[in-house]
């Protein structure tokens, strides 16, 4: 495996937001801390290594859950998997209310 791009290690070294963190060579995902966890959101960084320049480039996404509701905790968990980033929200149901 390479080592990742240097903007992705800056970002996993400044981390102090992130709730749950994990990181590919070009992809890192970060979940917020409890006060935006709560509003549903989740940041997909992703950085792109133009080898040709040397140069790194970064886009940031930020993800919501199309039913999202507050209590949901979306993004309290994330992971990836190759170009896909999968977000958790655990008090997630159907009726967007709160589980017990």
């Amino acid at each position: 495996m390479n080592p990742a791009p240097p903007l992705i290690n800056r970002v996993v070294l400044r981390n102090k937001e992130g709730k749950a963190m994990r990181r590919t060579n070009l992809f890192l995902a970060l979940a917020p801390l409890e006060r935006k966890i709560l509003i549903g959101l989740a940041t997909v960084l992703l950085a792109v290594a133009l080898a040709w320049f040397a140069d790194i480039h970064a886009a940031e996404v930020k993800l919501t859950a199309g039913d999202g509701e507050a209590g949901d905790y979306f993004g309290r968990s994330v992971s990836i998997s190759g170009d896909y980033a999968i977000v958790g929200a655990y008090m997630d149901d159907d009726n967007g209310l709160v589980d017990s």
